[in-house]
């Protein structure tokens, strides 16, 4: 069954081995703004956590915890 979701949010690729995401790629994903991404992954509703300087975010817990709050945030 196809979701209202479906052209907003990108499939997953599976072909890609790594299972962790940098900033960039989060922000991309979402389409929001870097320190959106950052202020969420700070307070823990997205889930991620910083190895020095970067950002290494866990790739399946994040896309769904994502779409989780996508819908839970859709007023339709």
């Amino acid at each position: 069954m196809r979701s209202r979701f479906d052209s907003v949010l990108k499939p997953v690729d599976k072909t890609n081995s790594c299972d962790v995401m940098t900033l960039s790629e989060a922000v991309e994903y979402c389409k929001l703004s870097k320190p959106t991404i950052v202020k969420l992954l700070q307070d823990g509703t997205l889930p991620g956590g910083r190895f020095g300087s970067t950002w290494r975010i866990p790739r399946a817990e994040f896309i769904a915890a994502f779409e989780k709050r996508l819908r839970g945030n859709y007023k339709g």
